[in-house]
């Protein structure tokens, strides 16, 4: 593309015959290629019950009324993309394991990686039966008169 005066780009074109078009330095404007939205993600770490420092690998961690969701790694960490969401919209992110009560947090990130650590609790009931068949045995001093008694 060449630049050219613009007294120069009011000449005709010819048909049949190959054409420069030529645009006057005024009418070329630049623009900043668009932006792509920045990121958000919430993450964080998934703990065994309170104050305990064992985190759970394999936890999976979904946000409601969505198909995204993901699972701890082996270090109890996840990291989910919320960048489909409005700003200041609420997320419910529902945290689940085997063995441990579900559990259900709303989110309002307000930064481009925003982090939420939970501790999910056990969920397990113990439960004791038992069951003895104890045989009984006659006394010691009716064994010792069965020893005397007569055989018919």
């Amino acid at each position: 593309l060449k630049i050219a005066e613009p007294a120069q780009a009011q000449e005709p074109i010819i048909v049949g015959k190959p054409a420069i078009i030529e645009v006057p330095k005024d009418t070329v404007k630049t623009t900043q290629p668009i932006a792509e939205p920045e990121k958000k993600y919430i993450r964080g770490v998934v703990y065994e019950q309170d104050n305990n420092p064992f985190t759970i690998s394999g936890a999976k961690i979904r946000i409601l009324d969505t198909n995204i969701e993901t699972l701890t790694d082996i270090n109890g960490n996840y990291e989910l993309d919320v960048s489909q969401f409005k700003e200041n919209e609420i997320i419910r992110l529902e945290y689940s394991f085997l063995n441990t009560k579900t559990k259900l947090v709303n989110v309002k990130p307000f930064s481009n990686v925003y982090t939420v650590n939970v501790y999910l609790e056990d969920n397990i009931t113990v439960m004791t039966t038992g069951y003895v068949v104890i045989a009984k045995k006659p006394s010691l001093f009716k064994r010792f008169l069965n020893l005397f008694k007569r055989k018919k």
